[in-house]
C-alpha cells in the first residue's frame, strides 16, 4: 500500500494514532493471544479532527478534542473494535475517537 499517513485529515473528533508494537512478555508468565490483544495499547497521536459536533448547530465544540498531534497516549482495547485499523511496511494504525483514549502520558510539542 502507498499510503502517506501524514497526509491523512481527520474529521470530527476522530484521531489517528500509531500504535505501538504489542510489549513482549520477559519471563515465566505468557500470555494468550486473546489476552494480549485485549490489553489497552499505547501509541503515538499522528493527526487529529477538529472536534465534536453541535448535533442542532452542526458548529464544532471548542475544546472538545483533547489530545494533539505528538502526544504519547493509552488507547483502550475499544479503539480498535470502535475505530478502523491499518497496516502498512509493519505499523498499525488506529482511527478512533477522542473518548477511546485513556490518558495522555507525554505530551506532544
Amino acid at each position: 500500500m502507498n499510503l502517506d499517513v501524514t497526509k491523512l485529515e481527520m474529521l470530527g473528533d476522530k484521531v489517528l494514532v500509531r500504535l505501538d508494537p504489542p510489549e513482549s512478555v520477559d519471563g515465566s508468565i505468557l500470555l494468550s493471544e486473546n489476552g494480549r490483544e485485549k490489553r489497552s495499547r499505547h501509541g503515538t497521536v499522528l493527526a487529529v479532527g477538529p472536534g465534536k459536533k453541535n448535533k442542532k448547530t452542526h458548529e464544532v465544540i471548542p475544546g472538545s478534542m483533547e489530545v494533539k498531534p505528538g502526544d504519547r497516549i493509552r488507547a483502550s482495547y475499544y479503539a480498535e473494535i470502535h475505530g478502523a485499523d491499518f497496516e502498512i511496511d509493519g505499523v498499525t494504525y488506529i482511527v478512533t475517537t477522542n473518548d477511546d483514549l485513556y490518558t495522555v502520558e507525554e505530551s506532544g510539542k
